[in-house]
């Protein structure tokens, strides 16, 4: 693949389809490769980076890794509100206040 956003947008899919199913354990690896990719990558749009960060910290939380959950939620919420998803921004503040 020439382009290394498509595979992490792809990558961040299958990821979120897996943490939908539960398997979090195959899920994890498919979210670290499309954040690794994003946060190499100059061009990556900042929704997209949030979107994966949101996922990952999903899992996270899914997994009882609250502390780490809280700091992707930090990130994430970061990205959303400096890019103006407000809907986004709002989701990572109800997240870091449980």
């Amino acid at each position: 693949m020439n382009d290394p956003l498509v595979l992490a947008h792809t990558v961040r899919h299958v990821a979120d389809i897996l943490r939908r199913q539960g398997r979090l354990a195959q899920a994890a690896p498919c979210y670290i490769e499309a954040l690794a990719i994003y946060r190499s990558d100059g061009q990556t749009p900042p929704l997209d980076l949030a979107n994966a960060i949101r996922g990952y910290a999903l899992l996270r939380g899914d997994a009882g890794e609250s502390e780490e959950a809280r700091k992707l939620w930090q990130e994430a919420g970061h990205l959303y509100a400096t890019i103006g998803v407000e809907a986004g921004a709002a989701e990572a503040q109800r997240r870091l206040s449980l």
